[in-house]
C-alpha cells in the first residue's frame, strides 16, 4: 500500500500577461470527463522554469510500476526530497487552452549523479492511467539539488476533476540515457514498453502521492441587494456562455471584498470585484 505524505511547499500560480487567462476556454480544446485519467493523462503539459514547454513521453505504467516495486528500496535509487502538497486549478484559469500550471518546486537526491527523470501517473478510485508521463532528467553530477516545472492540462473539464498524482524519480548508475526517459526505461531501446527487461543500474523510488482538483463551472450568481459584486465577461468563448448563462454578468452580493476574491479564486479568475467592496 502506497503512503500518502504530506509535504510543505509553496505552489504559485505561473503569471501570464495574456487576455486568455479570463478565457473558459474554447470548442477546439479537448475535453475530458471527471473520471478519465487516460484523458488527462494524454493531455498532460509540463514546462520549465522559464514557462518553455518541455517534451513528454508516454511510458506503459506498468513497466515503471515493475522498477519501482523491485528497486524503490535500493541505496542507489534517487529520491524526490520535497514537492508540492497538492495541485488546484480554479475554474476558469487557462490560457490559451491549457489549465494554468502550477509551479512545482522539486528537490531530489540522486546517488548517481543526475538531475533525475521524473515520471507522473494519474489514479482515481483504484483505477490508474496506462501511461505514465515522464520528462527528461540531466547528467549534472549533482547528488542533490532543485528545480522547477509547471504542470497543467490541454483539456477542458466541464464538470471538474479530482484524482491522484503518483510522482516518481527514475535513474541509472553513471546516468546512461538520462536525457531519454524511453531508452532509461525500457533497457536503451532493446526491450518492449512494458517487459521486464531493463537497463542494469536501473532504479525507481517508491512513489510519492499527492492529490489534484480542478474547479467545477459554478451556478452563475446575479442580482442582490449589496454593492460588492464581480462582474465577469466570456469574450468570445462560446463554452464560457454556454457555462455562465450568458455573455456577461455579475455574481454576488457578498459581504466583503475577500469573499468576492475568493468566488474569482475558485470560479471565475478574470472577474472583477466591484470598487465598492470593503
Amino acid at each position: 500500500m502506497q503512503t500518502r505524505r504530506s509535504l510543505t511547499i509553496q505552489t504559485a500560480l505561473l503569471l501570464a500577461a495574456s487576455a486568455a487567462l479570463v478565457s473558459c476556454g474554447g470548442s477546439q480544446n479537448a475535453t475530458c470527463a471527471a473520471a478519465d485519467v487516460d484523458c488527462f493523462m494524454s493531455h498532460l503539459v509540463v514546462r520549465d522554469a522559464a514557462g518553455v514547454d518541455v517534451p513528454v513521453t508516454l511510458i506503459d505504467a506498468a513497466a515503471i510500476a515493475s522498477i519501482s516495486a523491485a528497486t524503490g528500496t535500493s541505496s542507489s535509487a534517487p529520491r524526490l526530497t520535497s514537492g508540492p502538497a497538492s495541485l488546484q486549478f480554479p475554474y476558469g484559469t487557462q490560457v490559451v487552452g491549457i489549465l494554468l500550471p502550477y509551479r512545482m518546486d522539486l528537490s531530489f537526491a540522486d546517488p548517481n549523479g543526475c538531475q533525475p527523470v521524473v515520471g507522473f501517473t494519474l489514479s482515481k478510485g483504484g483505477k490508474k492511467s496506462r501511461s505514465t508521463g515522464c520528462f527528461p532528467g540531466l547528467h549534472d553530477h549533482r547528488t542533490s539539488g532543485s528545480f522547477t516545472r509547471y504542470v497543467g492540462f490541454a483539456a477542458d473539464a466541464p464538470d471538474g476533476a479530482s484524482f491522484d498524482l503518483d510522482m516518481v524519480t527514475i535513474s541509472s548508475a553513471g546516468c546512461a540515457s538520462i536525457d531519454s526517459p524511453l531508452n532509461l526505461i525500457t533497457g536503451n531501446g532493446a526491450h518492449p514498453i512494458g517487459s521486464p527487461g531493463v537497463a542494469a543500474g536501473v532504479s525507481a523510488q517508491i512513489p510519492m502521492t499527492i492529490s489534484v482538483s480542478i474547479s467545477p463551472p459554478p451556478a452563475p450568481v446575479t442580482g442582490g441587494t449589496s454593492s460588492c459584486t464581480a462582474a465577469w465577461d466570456c469574450g468570445t468563448s462560446a463554452q464560457c456562455k454556454s457555462v455562465m448563462g450568458g455573455q456577461s454578468g455579475t455574481a454576488g452580493p457578498f459581504a466583503s471584498l475577500a469573499a468576492c476574491n475568493q468566488w474569482r479564486q475558485t470560479y471565475f479568475a478574470g472577474a472583477v470585484c466591484s470598487s465598492s467592496c470593503q
